[in-house]
């Protein structure tokens, strides 16, 4: 828990600087500026990318939802999507990833005592397949306008 709990706050600490330095609404603006252009569809594609690039670094679902969401809130209001679009983003880029990254699939892997190389070799297939019906999932979700 101690863990967590370090994580969670350094997490929070990121997210004070970025609010105190004004920095994310700046990230925020050339966030939108790439994907203005894109469709709806893909802007929402893109922001599943996005979290799940973000998982790499910040492990922790929570820890990564205090520092995502205020940055994924704003870009999906600014390109007329959704919040809850931008929510199921982002639990589609954290559920998954996290049997990808480095961070927790090593002391996985080492516990049950499987190599590494299989796992990525078992994982790659499964992980593109899961990754796909989550873009056709959001397609959807854009398509029926869910949410509120």
């Amino acid at each position: 828990m101690v863990y967590a709990a370090l994580i969670i706050g350094i997490a929070n600490a990121i997210l004070v600087v970025l609010q105190d330095g004004h920095i994310i609404d700046t990230v925020v603006y050339y966030m939108a500026y790439v994907i203005k252009d894109l469709s709806p569809y893909a802007a929402a594609s893109g922001m599943i990318f996005l979290q799940t690039m973000l998982n790499f670094f910040v492990p922790s679902g929570s820890a990564a939802a205090a520092i995502s969401m205020p940055i994924m809130t704003p870009l999906s209001d600014s390109i007329g999507l959704n919040r809850q679009i931008a929510v199921l983003a982002f639990s589609y880029g954290d559920g998954f990833a996290n049997m990808l990254w480095p961070s927790t699939v090593v002391v996985i892997c080492g516990i049950a005592g499987i190599p590494i190389d299989r796992w990525y070799r078992f994982l790659w297939p499964l992980f593109l397949s899961i990754l796909a019906m989550e873009i056709v999932f959001i397609i959807i979700a854009v398509a029926i306008n869910y949410g509120p």
